[in-house]
């Protein structure tokens, strides 16, 4: 029951981060960046990540896999968090790059966040 409950959380928060989810905008100081189109797509795609995740546990009940996964998407997500940290400094002088920047980490680390409470309550 509370793997279930975990899972109705996990899927209503991703798709509320779909709905939330930026335009891709074709100018930007941050988009010359070559770490950018990457970073972004980790940060967009770990919640489906985390939700594909549940949902192979719960059909085959692999513990050991379940946890290395979710293990992967965070240390994707912490590497991300750095980049965009970086990116952040770097795009200072322009807004738009600020914004979207700040979008996507408010993301990760809110997703990061959530992994971490995760396996610390549920995996020790």
């Amino acid at each position: 029951m509370k793997i279930f409950v975990i899972t109705i959380l996990l899927a209503a928060s991703a798709a509320a981060w779909q709905l939330m989810r930026p335009q891709v905008k074709t100018s930007g100081t941050h988009q010359r960046d070559p770490r950018w189109p990457a970073t972004a797509n980790i940060v967009d795609l770990a919640p489906q990540r985390f939700i594909e995740a549940n949902d192979a546990n719960n059909r085959s009940s692999d513990f050991v896999k379940f946890m290395a996964t979710k293990r992967d998407i965070l240390s994707s997500l912490k590497s991300a968090i750095v980049v965009l940290d970086e990116l952040l400094i770097s795009c200072k002088q322009s807004k738009s790059s600020r914004v979207e920047i700040q979008k996507h980490l408010a993301r990760a680390e809110r997703l990061a966040t959530e992994i971490e409470l995760d396996l610390r309550i549920n995996h020790g």
